[in-house]
């Protein structure tokens, strides 16, 4: 869907080296508005498969994000550049945000305030394999978190994907927010089958908790899982926790990064999704599931309250191995009963009820 505007805008976007539910927005905002896109760590492979137009893109070269110096290198790269002669700006991630010094009139799109500054700032410090690690670890992130809102100051208006995450605005940045739930391409998804497998799709990494379904499924070897997802190849500090994913039981299987035809041809013909991250911000896994017609067992966290309706199309329980088998056995007894509800309610996040969302708030006053 592209929409007939003169509104010349540019996306920044801290990365485009991974595909995660942020690149598909900057996608999709981009190819509704013809929009240029200002990011670091361009891929050409996701670049492929986001379908956008390289010459689109102004590849603001490589930086690394781990802490404590890659985020810093990163909020002075973006506090440094300077694309003059938009309409508007609109600031998507974490780093892109310092660029709203410099561009004006800009508008942000907030995923979250950065989670390991706020919320999840003791699960990460927690984490850390010493004292000295986890110190630095307190140190950068209490600072850092000082300019992150300072930076929120440069923005007048701030959108977000989620009442999660709104809450996490109002209480980090004193600020109000406007909720507007991320795209799915609803008719891009289909139902084939419900086959003898279930379906992870998630970024690897540690606030996922992709442990907690494979220890779920060890205890289910009548029940096969496949994993899809991955993670940024510049981020090699997930070494230790990907030796997790080493010893394997024989019905789980980590596929990796897959292209999008062969994933949704896997939503298509699974028997159901299993989602467990830690109070997800908003997640477009689940609605992509109901959107193909499969039930999703998730947990009661976060932005899946907003997503899943528990009972109708899916469960969510509690984030334990245990609470998670009992509902994937509740599913497998009659995974086809909940195709309907689930592609009804799939159909409220559809990519068109975004598209006119944003067109309304990016011209605005333009």
């Amino acid at each position: 869907m592209t929409i007939n505007s003169d509104l010349e805008l540019l996306i920044f976007h801290d990365s485009l080296d991974v595909l995660g539910g942020g690149e598909k927005v900057v996608a999709t905002i981009a190819k509704a508005f013809d929009a240029r896109i200002a990011a670091a760590n361009v891929d050409p492979e996701v670049i492929r498969e986001l379908d956008i137009e390289q010459d689109s893109i102004y590849d603001l070269g490589r930086i690394d994000d781990r802490a404590p110096i890659g985020p810093i290198k990163s909020s002075l790269l973006f506090r440094r550049v300077s694309f003059p002669g938009f309409d508007k700006y609109l600031l998507s991630g974490f780093w892109s945000l310092y660029a709203a010094y410099r561009h004006k009139p800009n508008i942000c799109y907030c995923y979250t305030p950065r989670r390991d500054f706020y919320d999840l700032k003791r699960f990460n410090i927690a984490r850390q394999s010493n004292l000295a690690k986890k110190a630095v670890a307190w140190s950068w992130t209490t600072a850092h978190s000082y300019f992150d809102r300072r930076a929120i100051r440069q923005v007048p208006k701030i959108l977000t994907l989620s009442r999660t995450v709104q809450k996490r605005i109002a209480m980090y940045y004193h600020r109000d927010s406007t909720v507007i739930y991320p795209p799915v391409p609803t008719d891009h998804y289909y139902t084939k089958a419900f086959g003898d497998f279930w379906l992870s799709v998630n970024r690897l990494y540690p606030e996922k908790r992709v442990e907690l379904q494979i220890e779920a499924f060890k205890s289910l070897p009548n029940e096969n899982l496949l994993i899809v997802g991955g993670y940024a190849r510049r981020d090699k500090g997930l070494v230790a926790y990907h030796k997790l994913f080493a010893d394997l039981p024989p019905n789980v299987k980590i596929l990796g990064i897959i292209p999008q035809e062969r994933l949704l041809e896997l939503y298509a013909t699974c028997k159901g999704v299993v989602y467990t991250p830690i109070d997800e911000d908003f997640g477009l896994v689940p609605v992509e599931a109901q959107a193909s017609g499969k039930a999703v067992v998730g947990v009661n966290e976060g932005a899946l309250r907003e997503t899943v309706i528990n009972g109708a199309t899916g469960f969510l329980v509690d984030p334990r191995p245990e609470s998670l088998k009992k509902a994937i056995e509740c599913v497998s007894e009659e995974p086809q009963r909940y195709e309907k509800a689930c592609k009804k309610n799939a159909s409220k996040f559809d990519e068109h009820i975004f598209i006119k969302s944003m067109r309304r708030n990016l011209c605005e006053g333009v």
